[in-house]
Formats: structure tokens, C-alpha cells, sequence
């Protein structure tokens, strides 16, 4: 003989962690390449949003460094649109692209005051989501990292056969190449 089960019975059979939520541990970093074979994170709590936008809102400033990509609009405020591959130069194909993938992250300048914080969007090839990790993971960067990669990483963490390395965003907008400016001479 068989048993009739509920609508309610059969959903928690079949979704037992919605019923029975798992406690999750760890901090929610947003995944990201960076450039063809790398991956990289930022604590979610740095990221503010995650925008696609088109190449015709973003307004290219003249002599500027090349990781910078000009300014654009986003809720009202202006900010700095980077490039974030060139920034801290990991190697890329250059390709013009119509859309670009945006991460708006605010940094906190001087002493860390509500007012003295600054919002940045910072362009990367491709999102790929969010993913938690234990921060007791995070192990130093290996030896054969870009050379230009290394001032800007907290370290890297292990993931299904993938080294995903942690960026400290403060690092990154604080580069010395974002202040060396260029001169139409």
C-alpha cells in the first residue's frame, strides 16, 4: 500500500534546505576574471553594485592614464570608471567592447570617515557571481603570480582545482599608475 503524501510533505523531501536551513559559514566574496586564466575575488561587503553598461556611457577624459576609462553616472553621483586589468597590469587582449561589466565599489580615503569615502567602477572582463569562503583558507600568493599582480592581493584561496586570488581593494585604487598622467605634447 502506498502512502499519500502532502504538497507540504512532498516540498520537504525535495527542498529539505529551505525547511532545515544549513548554517553557511564563511564571508561572501563576488567572483571575477581578471584575465584569460585568472580568477579573482572582493569581499562582497567592499562591492556596493555590479552593473553591465554600454561603452557610450562611460565619458573618456584626455590625458589620462590608460586604466582609466573616464568617468560615468551612477545614481545620481560621478564616478571614476577603471580598468582594473590594466590597472594592476595583468595581461589582456585589448578588445573594444560595447558593454563593459562594472563592479562599483566605495574605498574609504584617510581615516575611514563616512565622508571621506570615494565610489570607483571598476571594469573586468567577466562576473562570475558570489561564492563564500573561510577566511581561515586564505593562504599567501604563490611565487609565479604577474609580477604586477602582487602589491594588490591579500592572497589567494583554493577552489574545486582553482586558485582564486583576493584583491585588497583599497590597494588597488590607491595604485601609483592611477596618478601618473599623460601629456598630448
Amino acid at each position: 500500500m502506498q502512502t499519500t503524501q502532502t504538497p507540504i510533505e512532498r516540498l520537504q523531501a525535495l527542498l529539505p534546505d529551505v525547511f532545515e536551513p544549513q548554517a553557511k559559514t564563511g564571508e561572501l566574496y563576488l567572483k571575477f576574471h581578471l584575465g584569460s586564466s585568472l580568477t579573482a575575488l572582493i569581499p562582497l561587503i567592499q562591492v556596493v553594485e555590479t552593473l553591465r553598461i554600454s561603452a557610450h556611457q562611460i565619458s573618456p577624459i584626455p590625458n589620462m592614464p590608460t586604466s582609466v576609462l573616464g568617468l560615468m553616472s551612477h545614481q545620481g553621483k560621478i564616478l571614476w570608471a577603471l580598468d582594473l586589468s590594466k590597472l594592476i597590469e595583468v595581461p589582456q587582449k585589448d578588445i573594444r567592447s560595447r558593454q563593459y561589466d562594472i563592479i562599483v565599489v566605495e574605498v574609504m580615503l584617510g581615516d575611514g570617515q563616512e565622508s571621506n569615502s570615494q565610489f570607483l567602477g571598476l571594469h573586468v572582463p567577466q562576473i562570475q557571481g558570489t561564492l563564500r569562503m573561510n577566511p581561515e583558507e586564505l593562504m599567501p600568493p604563490f611565487q609565479g603570480i604577474v609580477p604586477g599582480l602582487a602589491p594588490y592581493l591579500q592572497g589567494q584561496f583554493q577552489w574545486q582545482d582553482e586558485s582564486l586570488f583576493l584583491l585588497n581593494v583599497d590597494a588597488v585604487c590607491s595604485a601609483k599608475s592611477l596618478y601618473v598622467h599623460t601629456s598630448s605634447s
